[in-house]
């Protein structure tokens, strides 16, 4: 399974999350997306502040967000091996509701 992360640097919750999604990162294939969170140089800086070490494009500018149909961060998209979403989790999600979730999708 692949976790799909939209988030902001601007984000207090997206920030509490960073320690979650890193510790997922260990066991899963993680991609974020981080909306209109500044310039590269600004995310590489936040991405180390806050030891957040997983995969991150830039979308400065939301349009793949707007793409998704972002409403508000955070926003999980939880796909299977074909691909698939097959849950879709907005606002604070604790770790071992998404570990579960993912669980899940890797048994099937």
């Amino acid at each position: 399974p692949l976790v799909l992360y939209f988030w902001g640097s601007w984000c207090p919750i997206c920030r509490f999350e960073h320690g979650t999604i890193t510790s997922l990162a260990e066991d899963y294939q993680v991609l974020s997306v981080a909306l209109q969170s500044g310039s590269d140089n600004v995310l590489r800086a936040h991405m180390l502040e806050h030891n957040a070490v997983y995969p991150v494009v830039n979308d400065p500018d939301g349009i793949i967000g707007a793409d998704f149909g972002i409403k508000g961060v955070p926003t999980f998209f939880l796909l299977d091996a074909e691909g698939e979403i097959r849950h879709v989790l907005s606002g604070f999600t604790s770790g071992i509701s998404l570990r579960l979730r993912l669980w899940f999708l890797s048994d099937q």
